[in-house]
């Protein structure tokens, strides 16, 4: 029966939009992924690799690599001679000559006061200051204003030691080996700057020119007196800065520590060798490996890339969506299906990007959780068609090896095969296990192919053994959310759901156990019917298990809790008591959405009736009624909808037949078949049928299985003696004989 495809433009227009947004998402998402941050050139292998096969140059290339030690040493030698001589002022030297003075000119001014020979004097004088000759001491002591002069000294002393001063034999030394420049530090003050060796002066030089000036500015012309101070000064002044060989030399060893390597340029021919079988990596290949991205990768065109990226994703795109369009349908027009797949693609190739990128071997690559998520949420086939894709695209992020292909391929497949009958979430470590052991005996086996060393062979094959297991409990974090998001019911939930120690469950035990026996008893035909068709039987029966739920709220209302002779409708009219019946799927709902069932159970709640008319209201209020016109059978219908899928459809007819079947006073073969093709064929005929896709072979299935199942329901039985009694041969003849010619 095909399904009713009545739907009109907009909505039709709708769902084809909605389909191509996803294709152009995940287009453009996958060319991201592929282009943004990948080489062209793919390096393989890591400083201190085995390498596994030969590698030849696809070009000529020029590198740079081994260290050329004798211009290494010229550039450090270079830096160390550029670093400046460093100097520190002398604080102390600065601060002595200016007591020095102060306390001559104190003494001075004490010794004038006396009246005494001045050859006296000066012998006191040269007690403390014996570098003063006569002439100076005479010339000052004569000065009719002392403090005027100690005061112009003084300030002369301070504009002379502002200067940098050193012995003149130290500067003559600089000039000589042509310094330009020194580095002056004040400690004091945490400052350095760049002096020029002119900027320095000698210490021969301060009662020369450095100072004339100065004497010139403070002393008036006095040339008697200035020619005394400059005397003075020479023999006063020491140098004021001290050369810090120390510091000089940390900076001369940072100076030459600062210069990197020089490399060498190196030429590589194409087809040389860049690095053999079984050789170490070394980072003289890590350099031509990249020196060959780099080339490629400024050869070629930069839109030419990512449009080869973008052309063959899009046909693999085109082919997956094409064969899900001849062969998937149901799939297909589901958009829901389609977004879960496009995610669960999309952060596949996302994982694997970011581990071809990291340190982790490319057998890390977690193919078969995408495979195994497919196969439970959407089914094998879907799973497989996935995996072939996503094993092309995963070669070609690697580097367009064949070898990845197969390995993501196989390992994939096997995860689709394993999860095949997978009821529990504690399985899936199973299905991991069996995935890494075929994941390590192909990477083992292409390992030997290519001569790998046997500890590398074993590591590497370990790697994806050890995949396998990280791909289980990837899915077993993954598929709860993807369940609840998708509102996807899998059989592992379905199974959970089947537990008839479900809170839902054991109180309809205790509220209406009728109406329990009987969800079980529909169960049974439903799961037969789908096992039939090849229908979802596991979902059949657990929607069977509550399509009834909502008798609970009133169950003395239905036939099969009422007791013998009991009729709690006699009290109501046809109308209330078709709304009493009609509520029990509304109840249903409100249960079933109370205790966070599954959308697809909920359906079965809501489908299981489809709009059927209520007949036996129906026909009470027609009697009742009078005018025949004034009752509406919409009054007497389910609200719907009608059933959308083969199990629903399936359960809707179960429902019906075991409910009917019990009516049966003598249930033989042939009246329980009359009774199962009347009922399918009342259901088919009011159009409840419609919108589900059963086609007329397979209510003829249903049928059949629905037969068997109640056949052996209503058997015949032997009637036993009672204990002690004794059963003559003549009464044993006349016991009943189970003897059906029953053809279907």
């Amino acid at each position: 029966m095909m399904r009713n495809k009545s739907k009109n433009t907009k909505e039709y227009l709708n769902n084809m939009s909605i389909r191509v947004a996803l294709f152009a998402v995940v287009l453009l998402s996958l060319v991201l992924i592929f282009t943004l941050g990948a080489s062209p050139y793919n390096i393989e292998f890591r400083e201190g690799d085995i390498a596994v096969r030969d590698i030849f140059a696809p070009f000529d290339f020029t590198y740079y690599g081994g260290v050329d030690k004798e211009a290494t040493e010229i550039l450090r030698e270079k830096a160390v001679n550029e670093v400046k001589l460093v100097y520190d002022f002398n604080d102390e030297a600065r601060q002595s000559v200016s007591e020095y003075m102060n306390n001559l000119f104190t003494t001075l001014g004490s010794l004038k006061k006396e009246d005494i020979p001045n050859e006296e004097k000066l012998a006191r004088l040269k007690q403390n200051f014996h570098n003063i000759q006569k002439p100076v001491f005479l010339i000052l002591l004569s000065e009719e204003d002392l403090d005027k002069v100690k005061s112009s000294v003084n300030e002369i002393v301070e504009k002379v030691e502002s200067y940098p001063i050193i012995s003149t034999l130290e500067k003559k030394t600089l000039e000589e080996e042509k310094y330009d420049d020194v580095i002056l530090r004040d400690l004091k003050k945490k400052s350095e700057t760049a002096v020029p060796i002119s900027g320095i002066v000698a210490l021969d030089e301060v009662g020369k020119d450095a100072v004339s000036d100065l004497i010139h500015s403070y002393l008036k012309d006095d040339h008697k007196l200035g020619k005394v101070i400059s005397e003075l000064l020479n023999n006063v002044i020491v140098p004021n800065i001290n050369k810090n060989i120390e510091e000089f030399l940390r900076r001369r060893d940072e100076a030459k520590a600062g210069v990197e390597d020089v490399l060498k340029e190196r030429d590589v021919k194409k087809n040389e060798i860049v690095i053999g079988k079984g050789e170490r990596v070394e980072k003289r290949h890590i350099l031509q490996f990249k020196k060959i991205a780099s080339e490629r990768a400024s050869k070629a065109r930069k839109v030419a890339s990512p449009l080869s990226v973008a052309v063959i994703i899009l046909l693999l795109l085109t082919v997956t969506s094409l064969s899900l369009k001849k062969y998937e349908q149901n799939v297909y027009y589901n958009n829901s299906s389609l977004a879960l797949i496009s995610i669960i693609v999309i952060t596949f190739f996302i994982g694997a990007r970011l581990i071809t990128d990291s340190s982790l071997s490319n057998y890390f690559i977690p193919i078969s959780s995408a495979s195994i998520l497919i196969a439970i949420l959407i089914n094998k086939d879907v799973a497989f068609l996935v995996t072939v894709m996503l094993s092309i695209g995963c070669g070609i992020m690697v580097g367009n090896k064949l070898e990845m292909m197969i390995i993501c391929l196989v390992g994939g497949a096997m995860a689709v095969y394993a999860v095949h009958g997978l009821r529990k979430r504690s399985k899936l470590l199973k299905v991991g296990f069996l995935v890494g052991c075929v994941n390590f005996i192909t990477i083992a086996n292409f390992g030997i192919l290519t001569g790998l060393n046997a500890d590398i062979l074993f590591m590497e094959a370990g790697k994806g053994f050890l995949n396998g297991i990280a791909s289980s409990f990837i899915v077993m974090g993954l598929l709860p959310v993807l369940e609840y998001l998708f509102k996807v019911t899998t059989d592992i939930t379905l199974l959970e759901l089947s537990d008839l120690n479900h809170p839902l469950l054991k109180s309809l035990t205790l509220k209406a156990p009728g109406t329990y026996h009987h969800s079980l008893q529909v169960g049974n035909l439903a799961e037969t019917a789908c096992d039939a068709i090849g229908a979802n039987s596991l979902l059949a029966r657990v929607g069977a298990y509550y399509h009834d739920i909502g008798k609970m709220e009133k169950p003395e209302y239905f036939s099969e809790n009422a007791g013998h002779n009991v009729s709690h409708h006699d009290k109501l009219s046809p109308s209330m008591s078709a709304l009493v019946i009609t509520n029990h799927v509304k109840d249903g709902v409100d249960l079933a959405r109370k205790y966070k069932l599954n959308q697809s159970i909920i359906d079965f709640i809501q489908q299981h009736h489809g709009n059927t008319l209520i007949y036996y209201f129906y026909q009470k209020a027609l009697e009742k009624m009078a005018d025949e016109t004034q009752i509406k059978d919409e009054e007497f219908r389910y609200p719907g909808p009608k059933p959308q899928t083969k199990e629903a459809a399936i359960v809707l007819l179960a429902d019906a037949v075991e409910a009917s079947s019990r009516t049966l006073s003598n249930p033989t073969p042939a009246r329980i078949e009359g009774l199962v093709k009347k009922m399918i064929n009342n259901k088919f005929i009011d159009g409840q049928l419609d919108e589900c896709d059963l086609t007329l072979k397979d209510l003829n299935k249903i049928a059949n299985s629905f037969v068997r199942i109640l056949t052996g329901v209503f058997h015949s039985r032997v009637e036993y003696p009672q204990t002690g009694e004794k059963q003559s041969v003549q009464d044993k003849d006349k016991a009943p004989k189970r003897k059906f010619n029953f053809k279907r």
